[in-house]
This record gives C-alpha cells, sequence and structure tokens, in this order.
C-alpha cells in the first residue's frame, strides 16, 4: 500500500502521480492544484496518475488503513518503508521487519522512535 501525506510548496499544488497512491491525507488533498496537476497528467497521457485515492484524516489514521488492507499481520510483522520525498532518499525510516533484514547493509542513524505525534501526524525525520 501507497501512503502519500503531504505535497512540498515547490510542486505548486502539481500532484501529478497522487492516482498511484492507494490513501492520501486530508492535508494533500487540500493542497491540490487540479487546474495544474490536469492539465500535466492530460500533457503526458497518463489521466490515471490525476485520480484521487482514499483520503483520510490524519497521517496515523491513513497508516492504519494501510496496514488493515495489506491483510493480517503480527504485532512487529509490518514491513513500513518512509521516505522524506522522492528528491531525498539519503534517509529513510523503515519498520523493525525490515532493520532485520538490512542492517548488515546499511548504517543505522537512529535507533526506534515515536513515527507518529500527538495530532496523529508524523514526527520529523
Amino acid at each position: 500500500m501507497i501512503v502519500l501525506t503531504d505535497i512540498t510548496p515547490e510542486s505548486h499544488g502539481n500532484a501529478s502521480g497522487v492516482g498511484l497512491a492507494d490513501i492520501i491525507t486530508r492535508r494533500l488533498y487540500r493542497k491540490i492544484d487540479f487546474a495544474s496537476t490536469y492539465e500535466n497528467v492530460i500533457t503526458a497521457n497518463f489521466l490515471e496518475r490525476a485520480k484521487i485515492p482514499l483520503v483520510a484524516e490524519t497521517t496515523r489514521k491513513a497508516c492504519a488503513i494501510a496496514l488493515r488492507a495489506a491483510g493480517p499481520l503480527a504485532e512487529g510483522e509490518e514491513r513500513i518503508l518512509r521516505i522524506r520525498d522522492t528528491l531525498h532518499l539519503e534517509e529513510v525510516y523503515v519498520s523493525p521487519a525490515i532493520l532485520g533484514e538490512i542492517q548488515n547493509r546499511v548504517e543505522v542513524l537512529k535507533g526506534p522512535g515515536r513515527l507518529f505525534d500527538r495530532g496523529g501526524e508524523l514526527t520529523g525525520f
């Protein structure tokens, strides 16, 4: 499942590609400039990239929906990969299930921490 939580100010509301996600947040949805997005996907002839996925009120709710839709998982088996954005892939968050598989091949910068703040949004990197 792919969850998109926000778009950067540099996108100017162009959410081309949002249709490739499974779930988005209300925050992201409110930032979409539909005219710009539609112009881009029409020009590229990839209309499905502008389709609107399910909209969740918070990032925490979006992730809960994604985990539920992924099927039954035991506690700790969740395979989560979080990126800051598509231009910054040097640092990523991985869940313990993934870290166990890759820890000998990557540099671990921080140990486990809180993924969400009290408002249900992601904590910083």
